[in-house]
């Protein structure tokens, strides 16, 4: 997880770097080439905005691939959706208990509670018990 932040981020800034720059220059000299009518300037300009535009881009629609090459648990998930395999990791349904009492809080539905009695989780007496 941590590998794939450092990635993520490194590429972020690496891919969001040129058009900060850009910005910065072009605040510079394109009053320069406007009041000098260098219409070459301008137009090497527009290019390379277009250029760092399209590489800042780039940052949305690479992270999926770096998340796939680089977080084996996201790759193993992908691919099992991909080709319709029930999920690896059953989704887990988060409820406090306090130990040692018979007092229980739940911060689950009802229907919620309903699924997990049947699949024995939460037994009758816990479900008769409301939220403290």
């Amino acid at each position: 997880m941590t590998k794939m932040l450092v990635v993520g981020t490194a590429y972020f800034i690496t891919a969001t770097l040129p058009l900060c720059i850009y910005f910065i220059v072009d605040s510079y000299l394109l009053p320069g080439y406007e009041e000098s009518k260098n219409a070459s300037a301008i137009a090497r300009m527009d290019l390379i905005w277009t250029v760092c535009y399209l590489v800042a881009l780039s940052n949305c629609c690479v992270n999926f691939y770096l998340y796939t090459a680089i977080n084996d648990r996201f790759y193993k998930e992908f691919m099992s959706m991909l080709r319709c395999k029930p999920r690896l990791r059953r989704a887990s349904v988060y409820t406090t208990r306090m130990s040692n009492s018979t007092r229980h809080r739940s911060e689950t539905s009802q229907g919620i509670e309903l699924s997990l009695s049947e699949e024995g989780t939460i037994d009758a007496a816990d479900r008769n018990t409301g939220p403290l």
